[in-house]
């Protein structure tokens, strides 16, 4: 990560102390069938509940913004293995912790460090699986921890 998009996290912490910070974010929303859609999201330096942190370009977890289900390693290797995102979204959902995409994240390029030096990673497998591992793991949170479902009504 660069000094740059450090100092960008820094900055959008000082100015909210209690938020999640993320240089690059997805939000669900619920269609009228009740399924969810995953768009990014652009709405930088506001804090909003429902947008999911995206740890390839950086993300900054305060202390105590996570549930302290965040320990639960069996029950993140049960409901969402390859999606640690998703796992750290709902643990900030169960705590109602408001996330922010930092101000100035959409003129930075995304470019995943770690994919360039090692392989295979979480994105290319998931990406050569097949399935549609992140929309099965998003379920399976859904349904263990329906206030999640709630709260994105």
């Amino acid at each position: 990560m660069s000094a740059i998009c450090l100092g960008y996290l820094l900055d959008s912490y000082h100015k909210y102390p209690r938020c999640i910070h993320t240089h690059f974010a997805s939000m669900p929303t619920r269609e009228s069938s009740g399924a969810f859609v995953w768009q990014n999201c652009d709405c930088e330096d506001t804090p909003l509940l429902d947008i999911c942190p995206l740890g390839v370009s950086g993300v900054l977890y305060p202390p105590h913004c996570l549930d302290i289900e965040v320990f639960n390693t069996q029950r993140f290797y049960e409901l969402a293995p390859h999606n640690d995102d998703l796992w750290f979204f709902v643990m900030g959902m169960l705590k109602e912790s408001k996330k922010v995409l930092v101000k100035g994240a959409l003129g930075i390029p995304k470019q995943p460090s770690i994919a360039i030096f090692e392989s295979p990673n979480l994105w290319e497998t998931n990406a050569k699986s097949g399935e549609n591992r992140f929309m099965i793991e998003w379920e399976n949170l859904v349904r263990a921890y329906p206030k999640i479902g709630e709260i994105l009504k």
